[in-house]
């Protein structure tokens, strides 16, 4: 009997590296979609990013006021000001540089989701024009024109 020796064994045969790409075009196909919509998502994103600009600025110039107004009152007198140059400064401007009392408190409203105070104009004009001592209390007011900023919509 014949008695296999060391000599005789062979290397075995390893099959081959396994392919890292997808071996059929469907596969293709849905990164090539996965990839696309990926993009203009991304797209979408920064765009509206880019057109928000004018409200992060809007937000972070009322920041600035209200640490203002905590030691000088006065500092609430930029506050019309403010919502007044935000509208202005939207992607489609409306023609807002000339409206006050009524046609100011329309506009305000007709651009926010949620029902603004009646005299809201009114308030601000006394912001702007009144003397301190006639104010009141200002936190409502400082309040719906950060809800007013933070939310207000934008028809473009």
């Amino acid at each position: 009997m014949n008695r296999p020796s060391i000599e005789q064994l062979q290397e075995i045969a390893l099959p081959a590296a396994p392919a890292y790409t997808p071996q059929t075009w469907g596969w293709a196909a849905l990164a090539a979609i996965i990839v696309m919509l990926a993009v203009t998502w991304g797209a979408w994103r920064l765009r509206r990013w880019q057109r928000e600009r004018y409200r992060r600025e809007a937000l972070q110039q009322l920041q600035r006021i209200e640490a203002a107004a905590s030691t000088d009152p006065q500092a609430l007198r930029e506050l019309p000001a403010l919502l007044k140059r935000t509208a202005l400064s939207w992607p489609a401007p409306a023609p807002v540089h000339t409206l006050r009392g009524s046609a100011w408190q329309a506009f305000l409203q007709a651009h926010c989701a949620t029902p603004l105070p009646a005299d809201f104009a009114e308030q601000l004009a006394s912001l702007a024009y009144a003397p301190t001592r006639t104010w009141g209390d200002t936190a409502a007011v400082r309040q719906h024109c950060r809800h007013w900023l933070e939310h207000h919509h934008v028809a473009a």
